[in-house]
């Protein structure tokens, strides 16, 4: 695990600290990646004609030796969202349409958290995710 992947774990539990709603569960390695699963309640996002939401969703984060230089995967460990925007080989979610100009690595897991959030609101809404 390089420091860089222990500075998105550090910033995930202090994430967790701040809400204790946002829990990080399992954290592995798989090569030179760095896999945490998370999982937050959803309960507060409006409903729309977008994506079903339960109560609470569980995200797969994929981090990358290179971050906060190299923004982390999101997937899903299922296909109920397969088929709808932004929701690429039935699992990755696309958060960033431009990843070089959107992602700000001085925001690390606390902007891509966030940008996760309204990614999730837009969707259930039915709008088109940002």
């Amino acid at each position: 695990m390089t420091p860089e992947q222990e500075l998105a774990l550090r910033q995930l539990k202090e994430i967790a600290e701040l809400d204790p709603r946002f829990i990080v569960g399992d954290v592995t390695e798989d090569g030179a990646l760095v896999i945490v699963d998370v999982s937050l309640p959803t309960g507060a996002i409006a409903r729309g004609v977008g994506l079903k939401l339960r109560a609470r969703e569980t995200f797969r984060l994929l981090i990358d030796p290179d971050f906060p230089y190299e923004l982390p995967s999101i997937v899903v460990r299922h296909r109920r969202w397969a088929g709808t925007p932004h929701v690429q080989w039935g699992s990755l979610l696309c958060l960033y349409a431009a990843p070089a100009v959107e992602w700000n690595p001085s925001d690390g897991m606390f902007g891509f958290l966030d940008r996760l959030w309204q990614w999730l609101g837009s969707a259930a809404a039915g709008d088109r995710p940002r």
